[in-house]
């Protein structure tokens, strides 16, 4: 993801009331379910469900890409 969109998505967390990420990078022939895709991120009213803020494995296991945004997210709700 660039820079400025995953800038743009933690400018926001505050403002949302659900927030699904997920990382879609498996490939999918044309026509076919992407159903590998992985949850990255879930948010419901400012509360991270996914991944487990208090889990130091789940947190070391969030790719590299989404690593600021999960971040910003457990900041907002102060883990």
């Amino acid at each position: 993801m660039r820079a400025a969109v995953i800038a743009n998505l933690i400018r926001l967390l505050p403002l949302l009331a659900v927030l699904h990420v997920h990382d879609n990078r498996a490939a999918a022939k044309l026509g076919e379910d992407s159903s590998d895709s992985v949850l990255v991120l879930e948010m419901q009213r400012g509360e991270v469900m996914v991944p487990d803020g208090a889990d130091p494995a789940a947190l070391v296991a969030v790719l590299a890409w989404a690593r600021a945004v999960v971040e910003a997210a457990l900041e907002l709700q102060g883990v």
